[in-house]
């Protein structure tokens, strides 16, 4: 509850003070999945609470933000979508902060393995969160593309396919980072291509290769460091993924939807030589 309140002030301060660009119909399905983390975590995992936060938080925040921009597909690309998508971003980047704050450096409590029905009652509820949230913004058919999810999961297949005898937990998390990486640089390409022939039509399908395959794997990454264990997930190091993922994010966003720089912005707003 401690985590919670601290979100909601985050959340206050951002909408009284520094921007008033808050999706509100975001903020609750946003907290009701953190609500539900804490409490399996806390009563069904008998797993550090505070860990699973710090290693769950930017992965549902990308995953939020996500939402934001795959809407901003459907109506027009509006600037506003932009503070509102990176609002997302930084609750989730939020609540990994206090997570890593409030954690201690004591040995986790002793675990527990839930019955496999607990498993599957929490991540069907958090699916269909989810899905309510998609169905809210942009509409759930928007969020489903199998070229995308195909080749989010290619180097897992591979890795299957050519080494699972070898392979850990680890490896097929790292080759589910490549996968979202190899999608995002094909996104970035087609994106390029089509600038050149300033096509309209193709700019939503291309975009939406690096956005969706990035909501694939971050879903997949949220999931597996909310429900392994502390010490797989020690091995797995999801700090590192996390970082990956925030990397490659901030690609996409900086690639295809960056805003003005300062110059831009004072060209823009003061005028330039050309406009006297």
């Amino acid at each position: 509850m401690g985590l919670l309140g601290f979100v909601g002030v985050f959340i206050w301060a951002l909408h009284g003070g520094v921007t008033t660009e808050i999706r509100t119909d975001l903020i609750a399905p946003l907290l009701v999945i953190l609500i539900l983390i804490g409490l399996y975590s806390r009563l069904f995992k008998k797993s550090s609470m505070r860990v699973v936060f710090e290693r769950t938080g930017i992965p549902i925040g990308i995953l939020f933000s996500l939402m934001i921009f795959i809407e901003a597909l459907q109506q027009g690309l509006l600037e506003a979508f932009l503070t509102q998508s990176l609002t997302m971003l930084i609750a989730g980047c939020f609540v990994t902060s206090i997570g890593f704050i409030a954690k201690s450096e004591f040995s986790p409590l002793p675990q527990q393995s839930p019955d496999i029905r607990v498993d599957l009652s929490v991540v069907t509820i958090t699916i269909m969160v989810l899905a309510f949230s998609m169905e809210q913004t942009a509409g759930l058919n928007n969020f489903i593309d199998l070229t995308s999810l195909l080749i989010t999961v290619s180097p897992v297949t591979a890795l299957v396919l050519i080494n699972y005898r070898e392979a850990s937990a680890r490896r097929y998390i790292q080759a589910i980072v490549i996968g979202i990486l190899g999608a995002t640089l094909l996104g970035i390409r087609s994106w390029s291509a089509v600038m050149q022939q300033d096509n309209p039509a193709y700019i939503g399908p291309v975009i939406a290769i690096g956005l969706l395959s990035m909501l694939y794997g971050c879903l997949i990454v949220f999931f597996a460091a909310w429900l392994c264990g502390d010490a797989q997930a020690e091995k797995i190091n999801f700090g590192k993924i996390n970082w990956h993922l925030l990397e490659i994010y901030a690609l996409i966003i900086l690639m295809i939807f960056a805003p003005d720089s300062v110059f831009e912005w004072a060209d823009r707003v003061f005028g330039g030589p050309s406009s006297s």
